[in-house]
């Protein structure tokens, strides 16, 4: 509010109106119950946690943002030239309820599209390392993965955005979740590690609402090279507040649905997340088409919503394949198929490559033409010199391959 008002969006008058009417309807609700019922709502304790808490996260979210800026990155080769690379990170989305993916409902059209047209490559097999997004997203934006798990803490591995900052891209953060708390430090402090970045955090804000902040803001701030990630809300749950209410089209009498569950509305909530997904995805796409251009789409973990027990939802203490087996696409456009034929050779020769997420920034720097003291050829999915063979061991210590790929 005082950031407001300094703003002179909020003035000194409006602000005691808001106050009092937040007073109000806290004691209305006391008022209209019982005060005995409603007496832990004047718990000071709470406040003071509530306080705590906040002060905690401020903490964390500064301690993060200056361990991640001292950086001493050596990059050994730098032949980048590609001018816009572009990551899209989605949430929550399977490829399981993807029609790109042969999902017998059509909850991609826009993407479908782009695939026939031949500028999109669909990667068959590609999982997460994690079920939920922040373990995820300390494996995508970082060195870590599975083999060094226990080895240092993750923020003390070499990271991506630290990378492509020192091989001269401008880099941005378009981010449509939350800057702050318990699941918002990580992701901001990686973002505040860009030269621009943008949160539009609010509980009513729909993912395509990045595409006007992009307009908005891209042209006055970019780069001759520029490293972009948009960082989407995806199908999270509540997947009806994921897209407007043009895109309620599927009909739940159109589904065959396993067995009878309260989650079956949801099922078709989230198939419209999807086509709702389908439509911000390409729409992003469509803004570097015309433009020597690279974009990257794949969602931090996927979800599983009655795929075979009467479950929906996702988390690593509680996981199954459905929440792992994710999308994974690249669009070129046409000016940079023509200008680098090779790297287009060896996109399509990998689309069945096995691969797991906890190695993706081997990819990028590969895509990028950038070398570091971390990188490894055969860990980028795209190289042909691949290793086919490392294990996708999971959280617990399974091995997808053999231990889920095939059962349920």
């Amino acid at each position: 509010m005082k950031k407001l008002i300094k703003k002179e969006k909020v003035t000194d008058k409006k602000f005691i109106i808001i106050f009092i009417l937040i007073v109000f309807s806290f004691f209305h609700d006391l008022i209209k119950d019982s005060f005995e019922k409603n007496l832990d709502k004047f718990d000071c304790s709470r406040i003071i946690n509530l306080i705590q808490e906040n002060k905690k996260n401020i903490e964390i979210y500064n301690n993060l943002s200056t361990i991640l800026k001292n950086d001493d990155t050596i990059i050994l080769e730098n032949n980048s030239s590609i001018k816009n690379f572009v990551l899209i990170l989605g949430e929550s989305i399977s490829r399981n309820h993807m029609s790109l993916y042969n999902y017998q409902h059509k909850t991609t059209p826009l993407l479908d599209t782009l695939k026939e047209e031949g500028n999109l490559f669909v990667f068959k097999d590609v999982i997460s390392p994690h079920a939920q997004t922040i373990p995820s997203i300390k494996k995508i934006f970082s060195f870590l993965s599975y083999e060094s798990e226990n080895k240092k803490a993750w923020y003390e591995y070499k990271n991506l955005i630290n990378i492509v900052n020192k091989a001269e891209y401008k880099t941005f953060w378009y981010s449509n979740q939350e800057s702050y708390g318990k699941y918002g430090n990580i992701p901001a402090a990686i973002a505040s590690l860009t030269n621009y970045s943008f949160f539009n955090a609010t509980k009513e804000a729909l993912d395509n609402d990045l595409y006007n902040a992009f307009l908005n803001t891209f042209d006055k701030n970019k780069g001759e090279k520029n490293f972009i990630i948009f960082h989407l809300m995806g199908a999270h749950a509540s997947y009806g507040n994921r897209y407007p209410d043009n895109f309620n089209f599927f009909n739940k009498n159109d589904y065959n649905f396993k067995f009878k569950s309260k989650y079956n509305d949801r099922v078709v909530e989230y198939d419209n997340a999807i086509l709702y997904n389908d439509f911000v995805v390409s729409n992003i796409i469509s803004l570097f088409k015309d433009q020597e251009s690279i974009v990257l789409y794949f969602p931090d973990h996927a979800e599983e919503t009655l795929d075979f027990r009467e479950f929906i939802g996702h988390g690593d203490a509680n996981y199954s394949k459905y929440m792992l087996e994710i999308p994974f696409l690249i669009f070129v456009s046409d000016k940079l198929k023509n200008s680098n034929p090779n790297l287009i050779k060896n996109i399509k020769n990998s689309l069945n490559n096995p691969y797991m997420t906890d190695d993706v920034i081997h990819t990028i720097l590969d895509i990028l033409n950038i070398n570091t003291p971390d990188f490894d050829k055969t860990r980028s999915i795209i190289n042909p010199n691949f290793n086919k063979n490392r294990k996708r061991i999971l959280i617990d210590g399974k091995n997808y391959d053999s231990d889920l790929k095939n059962n349920l």
